[in-house]
């Protein structure tokens, strides 16, 4: 009745349960899970489906029947780690299709054919052995083909697993050419690791796989970007046309307080309390509003935000963002990856200090408003980035944490700087308004524009970030994480644009002049 609610009226559904069976060949349970990919995996396997799915598993199904009813379509699809991505492509998706016949034949492709056998194995022992499976669609296990790697069923769709690292030219079902590719964990991890074992890869793809179908066959490639030029890298470019793109990742949106995070991270970190996990866990408990504020996850039922966050700490951000943000870095193509970071300040009494904001709309998926408060020390030259902040806020409320950083080092900031370009300079009036309001007259405003392409102002940052010239501070990891994501097709610069802001902006500063005593030989 849940499920029948989803898609008919009161009137119709009486009509249905007075003019069909409950279940049969002829029964309700087949109808409804034709129409409803979730039904379909709670009726008939609940071993492997024991709860509803994820709005994301929905809106991923949805897609990969938008690919059986469009012949000829390719689609690529990157997902994180423990999602349950081959689950659904690879056994529940080639389910739907073969058992009311979407299409005739698929040929279901892996790294190795070895990786492709255990979803071919329990297709084949539902088709065999599921009570309800029979019930309802009747034996459809074929005498012709039943082997380990391909199965013809009775009524008259087959299945063919291969490994790319095999022969694929020449595949066919009597004489028909698959009606779908697909692709799933294409790249292993030492193919990945290997500039020439990618190459091969790449080629074997494009020229092989493609061309095992013809004109009508759908493509669809699933997988985790584990390296930033795999082939599943390539197809998610938006520089590649052909393909529609779905790319998911396991956070969607950051929580915007990032100063409550970083003190949260120092007590789950802190060696010097045998309890740290429970005390970190009992501040986020205390603090759980606030901390949540502006967070979304992809799937809160088994990954939620706390529990990503303390994955993100215990496994470390190189295997985080490849494994849960199909985000994987390479130094090879990150400027600034390799940051150094400062284990305490000097006195800011001996500093130039400046704080820097590039403000932004606020919007969910927009570009974030990012904060950096630089100082740079009289005697030794080195800069440190004392504060950095990233967030997805309103004006209004990006307002209140300029205020709020100001109150707390309006003792050493020389100069504050906004960037003010179009909407910016409505928001730096109501700056001044607020300051002058909370009687802070003695830090300057400094409206900036900038003159030069983004790119090459944040490139000027290279040397002194390599050098440790700039030191940053370990608890902004937001802010840290943006700038070492940092590339020339980054999806977000505000974190080293604002940086890049304070950096030209305390350069500036002039030092105060000294009184040198009159050399004794004039």
């Amino acid at each position: 009745m849940k499920y029948l609610e989803k898609h008919f009226t009161s009137e119709e559904i009486e009509t249905l349960i007075n003019n069909y069976p409950l279940t049969g060949q002829d029964g309700l349970r087949k109808m409804l899970a034709e129409i409803n990919i979730s039904y379909l995996a709670q009726a008939y396997f609940p071993k492997y489906f024991n709860k509803p799915f994820s709005q994301f598993h929905t809106s991923l199904m949805k897609e990969l029947n938008w690919l059986i009813e469009n012949e000829g379509k390719r689609m690529v699809v990157g997902v994180p780690r423990g999602f349950g991505k081959s689950t659904l492509s690879s056994f529940l998706f080639p389910l739907h299709i073969l058992l009311y016949k979407k299409l005739q034949f698929i040929l279901l492709v892996s790294a190795t054919e070895d990786i492709a056998v255990p979803f071919l194995q329990m297709i084949k022992d539902e088709l065999t052995s599921n009570d309800a499976i029979i019930e309802d669609f009747g034996k459809l296990k074929s005498s012709s083909k039943w082997a380990f790697n391909e199965i013809w069923l009775n009524n008259d769709t087959c299945m063919m697993i291969r490994g790319i690292d095999g022969s694929i030219r020449g595949v066919r079902y009597k004489e028909h050419r698959p009606s779908l590719i697909l692709a799933d964990d294409l790249i292993k991890d030492d193919v990945a690791e290997s500039d020439s074992a990618r190459e091969k890869l790449a080629n074997t793809y494009k020229d092989s796989l493609l061309n095992a179908g013809d004109e009508n066959t759908r493509t669809l490639v699933v997988g985790t970007v584990l390296h930033q030029e795999d082939i599943l890298s390539e197809l998610l470019s938006p520089e590649t046309t052909g393909y529609k793109q779905l790319f998911f990742q396991s956070v969607l949106n950051w929580a915007e307080r990032s100063d409550l995070w970083a003190e949260w991270r120092k007590l789950y970190t802190s060696l010097e309390d045998k309890n740290r996990e429970q005390t970190a866990h009992d501040f986020f408990i205390a603090h759980k509003d606030e901390m949540l504020e502006g967070a979304r996850v992809l799937w809160e039922e088994k990954f939620n935000y706390y529990h990503l966050m303390k994955k993100l700490v215990d496994d470390g951000e190189s295997s985080f963002y490849k494994e849960m943000m199909c985000q994987p870095r390479g130094a090879e193509d990150y400027i600034f990856n390799n940051i150094k970071y400062f284990d305490s300040l000097p006195d800011l009494n001996e500093c130039n200090s400046v704080m820097f904001v590039d403000p932004a709309m606020g919007k969910r998926n927009g570009d974030y408003s990012a904060i950096t408060i630089l100082s740079k020390h009289k005697i030794t030259g080195y800069k440190y980035v004392v504060n950095g902040e990233i967030r997805r806020i309103t004006p209004d409320k990006l307002i209140d944490l300029i205020v709020e950083k100001v109150k707390q080092y309006e003792d050493f900031i020389d100069v504050l700087a906004f960037e003010s370009v179009l909407f910016q300079e409505y928001i730096l009036e109501d700056l001044k308004k607020r300051l002058k309001i909370e009687g802070i007259f003695h830090i300057r405003i400094k409206p900036v524009k900038p003159r030069t392409k983004k790119e090459v102002r944040i490139m000027q940052l290279q040397p002194d970030i390599a050098n440790g010239i700039i030191k940053f501070n370990r608890d902004s990891q937001e802010y840290n994480s943006q700038v070492k994501d940092w590339n020339p097709k980054a999806s977000h610069d505000d974190a080293p644009d604002s940086l890049t802001g304070a950096w030209e902006l305390i350069e500036k500063v002039k030092k105060p002049k000294q009184v040198r005593p009159k050399p004794s030989w004039l």
